[in-house]
This record gives C-alpha cells, structure tokens and sequence, in this order.
C-alpha cells in the first residue's frame, strides 16, 4: 500500500488527520507521496471537510490545489462550504464559494450552508451566501427557513441580513 493510503478502521487516513491538525508540511509530504487527496473516511469525511470544519485555510487551498473536490460532502450530504459556515470561518466560506462551491447546497434533512449560519448566529457569513447567490427562501424538509431558525435562535444581526433579501415572512393577507 503506498503512503497515505492506510487507513484505521473508520477510513480515516494519515492525510485526514494531518489535515484535522492543521499540519501543512506533513499535507504537503503526504500528497506529494501520493496520498489521495480525496479519500473518505466511512462517515464521507474527507480531508478538506475536516480541514474546513477546523479552520485550516493554508491547508485547505494545498487541498484544493492538489484536485480536492470542493463540492464533496458526507454521507448526510454535508459539504465543506456548509462546514465552514456552521463553524464561522469567514476566508475558507469566501474561498470555497470562489473555487465553485455550491451555495445551496442541501444536507440530507433539507439544510444549507445559509440556513446551518443562520441557527449559529453568523451573521457575516450569512450575508456572503447571500451575495453569493444563497436562496434566501429554502426551507430544510420541516419547513424552516434560515429567518425562522435565526427569530427562533434570538440572533437580530441574522435576522437583519435576511431581511434584506425580502424573504417571505410566513404573513398571509387578511381576506
């Protein structure tokens, strides 16, 4: 088996957890040695999911330079762009969008990186998805929208953002 390719039990690689480290020198050794750069562990993580989930941007743009793909995601369809947005890393959010990342991309219960941002009260990152394209209106598969996660959450600066977007409040006119 070559370098990087060995894996513990959950599939989980040497590069997974350089990777989770933050560790750019060993990333470097090891996609240089021909680690696959894009190998998951069994739960879809791959190595630039967990270098987003912990805020690594030097190791996530040697990711994306060495071919990771931007739009991979778990089993639960979580991607790196809604990762970064759950954990408020503004510069890899930016940089992932940039790269090709899909800002609407949906988890399995229906929640997108806006929505994920909004219940976490992020609202910078809330505002890039929106500049970025992000439906304002999506709604995960119980019917919350980002601005009912955000009121139900109590985060007024998310709420400001969504707003002005216009999404629709829920209000139906008085016949």
């Amino acid at each position: 088996m070559s370098q990087g390719k060995t894996a513990d039990i959950t599939g989980t690689t040497a590069l997974f957890f350089a990777c989770q480290g933050g560790f750019l020198d060993i990333v470097r050794l090891l996609l240089d040695n021909r680690a696959p750069v894009d190998m998951a562990s069994v739960d879809g993580g791959s190595p630039l999911f967990v270098a987003c989930q912990c805020g690594h941007m030097d190791v996530v743009k040697e990711l994306i330079t060495k071919g990771a793909k931007v739009n991979t995601h778990m089993k639960d369809k979580a991607t790196p762009l809604f990762i970064a947005a759950q954990n408020g890393h503004y510069k890899i959010l930016v940089y992932l969008l940039a790269q090709g990342a899909e800002p609407d991309s949906k988890r399995t219960d229906g929640a997108t990186p806006l929505w994920i941002a909004a219940q976490m009260g992020h609202d910078h990152i809330v505002a890039q998805l929106l500049r970025a394209g992000a439906r304002v209106d999506s709604a995960r598969h119980d019917g919350a929208t980002a601005l009912f996660k955000a009121s139900h959450k109590g985060h007024t600066a998310v709420v400001g953002e969504l707003l002005k977007y216009k999404p629709f409040l829920g209000i139906l006119p008085v016949s």
